[in-house]
């Protein structure tokens, strides 16, 4: 009875699309594409931040460390200095 119950618990953990792991770790991949991208176009820091804001079912650590890099972004595409200082505060 015990092999059962494990042999079904790994069958739906490893079906795909299915495992909630799975869906963390392509949420994860999907924000270091944008922060590769977010550094070249502001267009793309724009959807970074909003993706970090977004993002659910992430490491709380990991998820605040890629929303101070968009802060930190956004402030590379800021022009005027005191705009660049406003993001730092």
């Amino acid at each position: 009875m015990k092999t059962r119950l494990s042999v079904c618990i790994l069958f739906i953990l490893f079906l795909p699309g299915q495992n909630p792991m799975r869906a963390a770790t392509n949420d994860i991949i999907e924000l270091r594409n944008l922060y590769y991208r977010a550094s070249a176009n502001r267009s793309d820091a724009e959807k970074f931040e909003k993706a970090t804001s977004a993002a659910k079912g992430i490491d709380k650590a990991l998820l605040q460390g890629y929303s101070g890099m968009a802060w930190m972004i956004k402030a590379n595409h800021a022009f005027n200095p005191y705009n660049k200082l406003a993001y730092f505060f």
